[in-house]
């Protein structure tokens, strides 16, 4: 008699032919699944340079306009040409400071003692402009007693194999250098503005804004040359406006003065921006009348701000000033204080808005209608001051002791 052990199992092995097949199928998933491996890797590899492109170049524009702006003489540069530029400053003590490129990145500091900044680079250029034409750089560097004005230009090397270099933009005006029997120096606190004589220039800093939309200039009876969006119904929609960049007005927070002329049809669009930064501040056609408005949450009380009672939809000029010195907000019209309330606290510049004219970044409904002389100020204008700026314009010192108007 035979017994059988029940914990006994047969099991077959694998045949030849059949561990072959299982390693072209196991090849075949391999060659499936590596590119896609590796195309995800490339995509995070290009993601996270690119994040560290972008971060790296906002650092040196930023350190550049900052810096360079409160320069109290150029003392050096190099072609506008040379790819590897560098600049020279004297500083408020005295130091002379340098920005230059080494081993592809970019050094600042006191000359003989520079340290990294910023990088890798390809390319560090600056071109230099003379106050009395912002349009065409100077030809002989060598004379930098006539600089005013410095545009950077950095390109920010992508370290990922499928990501592409950005290209950096920096520019600032500088207060020095000036030659008073020549030049006109203007209000220190007047950081833009905008009288569109023939182009989008802020006089200030030479940068052009960028009209979008049907915004053009046009000349007006009484004003020449003025800002046009025109009019296309009540519900206008977004599209017109003059994207005017965050340079000039990016530090503003503890006061500030905005004021233009405008020019509404009858009946003009409530709530809607003249002149605006976001949420950090703008004035506002309200009703048939224009108010001052600073974002609700950064100031005490919130949720509050001053409204003019003069009708400004009439088909005629009028002069619109808003002003916040860190205790009371104001609204003027024509120049008489209309409305004054008391507001506490410092002002949230929101950099991710930039400064817009005829619109607002975070809206949907365009100005429609006509606007001149835009002016912003990083101070707070007094009455007498407000007053002064509709009956004259703003004003410039030209060297001889007495306050010239503006042509």
């Amino acid at each position: 008699m035979r017994y059988k052990d029940s914990k006994t199992q047969l099991c077959s092995g694998m045949t030849f032919l059949e561990v072959v097949i299982a390693m072209v199928i196991m090849t075949i998933i391999f060659t499936a699944i590596l590119p896609l491996t590796r195309g995800i890797q490339n995509s995070w590899n290009s993601k996270k340079g690119s994040t560290e492109t972008l971060q790296n170049g906002r650092v040196l524009t930023e350190h550049l306009t900052r810096n360079l702006s409160k320069a109290s003489e150029i003392t050096a540069v190099s072609e506008a040409s040379e790819t590897n530029g560098f600049i020279e400053y004297l500083d408020n003590d005295g130091s002379t400071m340098r920005y230059d490129v080494n081993n592809s990145y970019v050094e600042f500091g006191p000359v003989g003692n520079l340290s990294t900044l910023a990088g890798p680079v390809s390319q560090l250029q600056f071109t230099c402009y003379n106050i009395l034409n912002l349009d065409t750089p100077i030809a002989d560097v060598n004379n930098v007693t006539s600089i005013r004005f410095v545009r950077a230009e950095a390109t920010m090397s992508n370290p990922s194999e499928m990501a592409q270099d950005k290209t950096f933009t920096a520019s600032a005006f500088l207060y020095t250098n000036a030659n008073p029997a020549t030049e006109e120096s203007y209000d220190p606190n007047l950081v833009a503005y905008y009288p569109f004589e023939g182009n989008y220039n802020n006089v200030i800093t030479g940068q052009a804004a960028d009209p979008c939309g049907t915004t053009g200039i046009v000349t007006d009876p009484s004003k020449g040359l003025v800002l046009d969006q025109p009019y296309a119904g009540t519900n206008k929609i977004f599209g017109d406006y003059l994207n005017c960049g965050n340079d000039a007005v990016r530090y503003i927070d503890t006061a500030v003065t905005v004021a233009a002329w405008v020019k509404l049809p009858d009946p003009g669009k409530s709530g809607v921006a003249i002149v605006s930064k976001g949420y950090a501040w703008k004035l506002v056609v309200d009703g048939s009348s224009a108010s001052f408005r600073i974002d609700h949450f950064d100031l005490n009380p919130p949720g509050e701000y001053p409204v003019g009672e003069k009708n400004i939809c009439d088909g005629q000029w009028h002069h619109i000033a808003g002003t916040f010195n860190g205790i009371r907000q104001c609204i003027y019209i024509d120049g008489q204080l209309e409305e004054s309330i008391s507001r506490t606290g410092t002002i949230n510049p929101y950099d991710q808005y930039v400064f817009w004219i005829g619109g607002e970044v975070n809206r949907r409904i365009s100005y429609i209608g006509l606007i001149d002389d835009v002016c912003v100020y990083d101070d707070a204008l007094d009455a007498n001051e407000v007053l002064d700026l509709y009956l004259n314009g703003p004003s410039v010192d030209e060297g001889s002791g007495e306050t010239q108007v503006l042509p």
